[in-house]
């Protein structure tokens, strides 16, 4: 199952967010739009893979919509801030 998501954060960046639910129970989150990253870092800094997935630790993985939907609203507050500022909250 997977459920598609459009926000707009601090009024301005757009994003589109899919979650995907696994066999498992647990929930990948990709982030299909958002803004682009002026600064260049990599994954281990901006917690976004080449393929759109947001990187969430290993053990720690939602597993239920409304946790994956919680740890996406933090992540692009954080994304939107680090394409301004350069930095991740």
């Amino acid at each position: 199952m997977s459920v598609r998501k459009e926000y707009r954060v601090n009024g301005v960046d757009g994003f589109i967010i899919d979650y995907v639910r696994q066999w498992n129970g647990t929930y990948k989150i990709y982030a299909r739009q958002h803004p682009a990253d002026p600064y260049g870092r990599s994954a281990s800094y901006t917690h976004l893979f080449g393929n759109g997935q947001i990187c969430i630790a290993s053990g720690r993985e939602p597993r239920s919509l409304d946790a994956a939907k919680t740890i996406a609203g933090h992540w692009m507050e954080s994304y939107s801030n680090y394409t301004r500022t350069g930095q991740m909250r």
